[in-house]
């Protein structure tokens, strides 16, 4: 076991394994691969920017590559480490929303909004930005597509794409483990395993673990100026599997599932340093909090089929996934610890996806890909925890004794939300080889979209409320049945072409110049 890359305070254990030779029922698998999706074959790198496999130097785009070597000689963990070896590219955050960036284009809204950056996990679109917190234990490869991408990827790839591709199973034993411990009881333990279990049918396992007690130093409620100890640290888990079916050398099946959890209360901590009465219960500087009311909790179940046939024309793809995401988040804002509101709410999503591509390469000089995609995504709120709000105050005005539970506070708002979004479109993508030197693309995109919102505002008030809100009087403000203070509903339909073109020329092996539109 190599020492290499041991950190002080950090302990790093690496086991590699490629046991065909020490398992003799595997040792002679045949195991249909399907085609790598980023490769380096001698010198050159094999991508798949334009949804086939080609060379790097032939794409008419910037794409950087980050290869399995590359992410672990970098240390790069997560997606937002990509920065450190990415040019143009950065994670920034809105609360614990990751907001990923490239060339500068990117977006400030935050929660259930989608990025313009898209990411794809094994050619699943993620909805949800919370993916890129996750670390990365078994990925093969990362291509970063600078550009708007909205021809061959589709929605919300104005800025560009992330395309993720993680270890299929493969025809021979391998696997990694690695365990590391550092600061503030900072563990961490990620490891995958793949390879056969029969001649046409092979399995890939990942999973990972992280935990911390985090760094924010918590202000003691007992003694004013001192601390109690560190809090909001983050816990994490993930796992991924896949079981390849390849009963011909055609036809390739592969059945994948996917679970993360996120919790990281850091996006939902308030501590106000200015402008602020100095209190015991009140913390003065950045890095201190105090309160236990903090929960921002999110976990994801994700499962998809991919379907490949090779037609002896080219290959027709399917891929079809299902993603069920959860977020809980409560919290108060007056960082202290006495809080007179707190927030809860219990946010779902569901995607339903599925794509059909078919890349056709039996024409002479012609490359031409047709597609086709669906998405159906569903947002609203669990019954009963629809962005509620809940008084910590009184009769009077009197606030509730210091350490009073959550469940003495009393429900006096909710906010209730649902959202649908059905899109479909259509693509088609041609290279023409004019010459072993010259060539063009044309491409384009037809994509629409129907969104539907609803969403109703209600008081849990013993008298109409006024725009300002409820009123606390001496007899008691709230009871159980709301009335409704505000609706809102609208549909929209929006429809788009999205062409693309470009002209590249080979000036020397391996060198060349291209101009592109998109």
């Amino acid at each position: 076991m190599s020492t290499k890359g041991i950190r002080p305070r950090a302990i790093r254990a690496v086991l590699l394994a490629s046991a065909a030779a020490m398992l003799p029922a595997w040792a002679a698998p045949a195991l249909a691969q399907a085609p790598a999706a980023e490769e380096e074959t001698g010198n050159e790198i094999i991508v798949t920017a334009q949804r086939r496999n080609e060379r790097l130097e032939d794409v008419p785009m910037t794409v950087q590559v980050v290869s399995q070597e590359t992410l672990s000689n970098a240390g790069v963990n997560s997606v937002r480490d990509l920065a450190n070896v990415t040019t143009g590219f950065q994670v920034n955050n809105a609360g614990s929303y990751p907001q990923p960036a490239i060339r500068g284009i990117t977006t400030i809204n935050a929660g259930t909004y989608e990025n313009n950056v898209a990411v794809f996990v094994d050619d699943l679109y993620q909805f949800t930005p919370q993916i890129l917190n996750m670390d990365l234990p078994n990925v093969d490869s990362i291509q970063i597509l600078k550009g708007p991408q909205g021809t061959l990827y589709g929605r919300n790839a104005t800025g560009g794409a992330i395309l993720i591709n993680t270890i299929d199973p493969t025809d021979h034993l391998k696997g990694q483990a690695e365990v590391t411990y550092a600061r503030f009881n900072d563990f961490r333990f990620k490891a995958y395993a793949a390879g056969p279990i029969s001649d046409t049918v092979g399995i890939s396992l990942a999973g990972t673990f992280r935990k911390t007690d985090g760094y924010y130093k918590r202000y003691s409620r007992a003694n004013d100026g001192t601390f109690d100890g560190r809090g909001l640290g983050l816990n994490q888990q993930s796992f991924r599997g896949k079981l390849k079916f390849s009963p011909t050398d055609s036809f390739r099946a592969t059945l994948a599932y996917n679970y993360t959890r996120v919790s990281d209360p850091r996006g939902v901590f308030f501590t106000p340093t200015e402008n602020a009465t100095i209190s015991v219960t009140r913390p003065r500087n950045l890095g201190e909090f105090a309160g236990e009311v903090f929960k921002l909790d999110f976990r994801q179940h994700e499962g998809s089929l991919k379907l490949e046939l090779d037609t002896g024309i080219g290959t027709l793809r399917s891929i079809t996934g299902y993603t069920l995401g959860k977020l809980e988040t409560t919290f108060d804002f007056d960082g202290s610890y006495t809080a007179s509101t707190y927030s809860d709410s219990e946010i779902r999503d569901r995607t339903w996806q599925t794509s059909l591509d078919y890349n056709i390469n039996a024409i002479d000089r012609l490359n031409l890909i047709l597609g086709a995609n669906y998405y159906n995504i569903t947002t609203g709120y669990t019954p009963g925890r629809a962005n509620v709000a809940y008084s910590g105050l009184l009769p009077g005005f009197v606030p509730l004794p210091l350490g009073s539970p959550l469940s003495a506070y009393t429900k006096f708002q909710e906010i209730d939300f649902r959202r649908t979004k059905e899109a479909w479109a259509v693509f088609a993508d041609a290279t023409f080889q004019l010459t072993d030197q010259l060539s063009i693309n044309l491409g384009g995109r037809y994509s629409k979209e129907t969104q539907d919102v609803a969403a109703e505002k209600r008081f849990f008030c013993s008298a109409p409320a006024t725009a300002a809100g409820c009123t606390v009087s001496a007899t008691g403000v709230f009871n159980s049945s709301p009335y409704t203070f505000a609706t809102s509903a609208m549909s929209s339909t929006y429809s788009k072409f999205t062409p693309r073109a470009s002209i590249r020329y080979e000036i020397a092996p391996r060198t060349n110049i291209y101009a592109s539109y998109s």
